[in-house]
């Protein structure tokens, strides 16, 4: 098990962020929910990288053609990705906490924000065999119990 701890303020209240990483040992009933909600995180994080590329395309050409900065379509944020994804949502993202979605959309947008400061590289799609498998539960959905998650 890994842990880390990110201290920071909220507002004049110090906060302390805890994550935790450990490998659960699980029936195949369990490996079967559990892989439903890393495809559903991979799924999101890909379409919100998807219509980001198709943000930034219509961006390249609106400045190509000489259309002035104010205004060129602006690229999406955090906020953006949500309501689009509330949107045009499949009806199977139902039978799980939006929490998974919300962190999803969180990533995509941390990791184009990145990229826009030059960072790192564009975002990439996640690819099933490739990424690696995990998913964010927020604390109040997670419950640790003596021996139990």
């Amino acid at each position: 098990m890994s842990e880390s701890v990110t201290p920071g303020t909220v507002g004049n209240v110090s906060t302390m962020f805890t994550g935790l990483a450990f490998q659960l040992d699980v029936t195949n009933v369990e490996y079967a929910g559990l892989s439903g909600m890393v495809g559903a995180r991979r799924y999101c994080y890909n379409q919100c990288v998807d219509i980001i590329k198709a943000n930034q395309r219509i961006f390249s050409f609106e400045q190509a053609a000489g259309v002035a900065l104010e205004s060129r379509t602006p690229i999406l944020g955090f906020g953006d990705l949500r309501r689009w994804w509330m949107m045009t949502k499949p009806v199977w993202a139902g039978k799980y906490s939006w929490w998974l979605f919300d962190q999803a959309q969180r990533d995509t947008h941390k990791a184009v924000s990145n990229w826009l400061k030059g960072q790192t590289r564009f975002p990439t799609f996640k690819a099933k065999h490739k990424a690696k498998a995990r998913f964010t539960v927020i604390g109040r959905e997670c419950r640790l119990e003596a021996g139990r998650l």
